[in-house]
């Protein structure tokens, strides 16, 4: 049986069926539920597709085990403590802006929206001296 919260008397039955009580002798608190995450800035704002860039993620309520996504994909932890969490870029999105999102193990989870920005990786060197094939 399940209490709910409350105050409650506590009751002593003795095997000859005297009995003596103390009224309100125990109190069943309810179980708090953790705060959920709070994400509140990144320490890097950008990377190039394909780039494993660290990202320091800042906020609060991070627990042991939290987990992090960027666009849907987990992120490489790294290291944490309650109010950062050091994580690697996943390499497989495409260029774009995504939510950067922190999920505890109770499955409570805090985003911050379109706040990590894929580059498109752009041609270097001079196309001018490359060779033509005939």
């Amino acid at each position: 049986t399940t209490l709910a919260a409350g105050t409650y008397d506590v009751t002593v039955i003795n095997e000859d069926g005297t009995s003596g009580s103390l009224a309100g002798a125990y109190t069943y608190n309810a179980v708090q539920p953790k705060p959920a995450p709070v994400v509140t800035k990144l320490s890097v704002t950008s990377g190039n597709v394909g780039e494993a860039k660290q990202i320091l993620i800042s906020g609060k309520n991070f627990r042991t085990g939290a987990e992090v996504q960027i666009g849907g994909e987990k992120a490489t932890f790294v290291s944490m403590t309650t109010t950062t969490i050091k994580v690697k870029a996943p390499t497989t999105l495409a260029a774009g802006t995504y939510d950067v999102t922190v999920t505890n193990e109770d499955g409570t989870s805090g985003s911050l929206a379109g706040a990590y920005t894929y580059n498109a990786v752009q041609p270097s060197g001079n196309l001018s001296n490359a060779y033509t094939y005939k």
